[in-house]
């Protein structure tokens, strides 16, 4: 999932993603390259629901290194500078990521078993029944993104989810 993601963003890129968690470490192993990217909507599960910022069992080596309140300071500042929050009214299923280049036409979409987790990125081991779908096409892209783009414009614009985040963060 990784590589997908990586392949495609390029400086000046867009990003749309759905998630149901969002790990400090699977920002650490993305940060080089969301602080290129122009612009990113985030949509996460309800508040209060828990986004495992510290990761899951499999991170273990990632908390050791000791530089989790480094990664969460990294973390604010891009989601101050690039990210929109917006928070689902029920649980996330399945995430999705959108790349759009810098005009904002879609490049590719991946969905499924994903989320901003090092599982999810496949950087750990996860659920070998997981099931992701990558868009073939750019039809097929522009036709995920709609999908993406219905579902953010139904989730009102909420300052106060991302300064939750940002909180949480700090």
């Amino acid at each position: 999932m990784i590589d997908l993601v990586r392949s495609k963003l390029t400086p000046g890129s867009q990003l749309a993603i759905v998630s149901s968690t969002f790990s400090l470490f699977a920002f650490a192993e993305l940060m080089d390259i969301l602080r290129n990217v122009a612009r990113t909507q985030l949509i996460l599960p309800p508040e209060g629901a828990e986004l495992d910022l510290v990761g899951c069992d499999a991170d273990r080596a990632g908390r050791n290194k000791l530089q989790t309140a480094w990664l969460a300071k990294q973390c604010a500042e891009w989601m101050q500078a690039q990210v929109e929050v917006r928070r689902a009214t029920a649980q996330v299923p399945q995430g999705t990521v959108v790349v759009r280049d810098a005009q904002g036409a879609a490049q590719q979409v991946v969905l499924g078993s994903i989320s901003i987790s090092t599982d999810g990125l496949g950087l750990t081991p996860g659920n070998p029944l997981s099931l992701i779908q990558v868009s073939e096409s750019p039809e097929e892209a522009t036709s995920l993104t709609a999908w993406f783009d219905s579902q953010w414009s139904v989730l009102s614009s909420n300052p106060e989810a991302r300064e939750a985040l940002l909180a949480a963060l700090h």
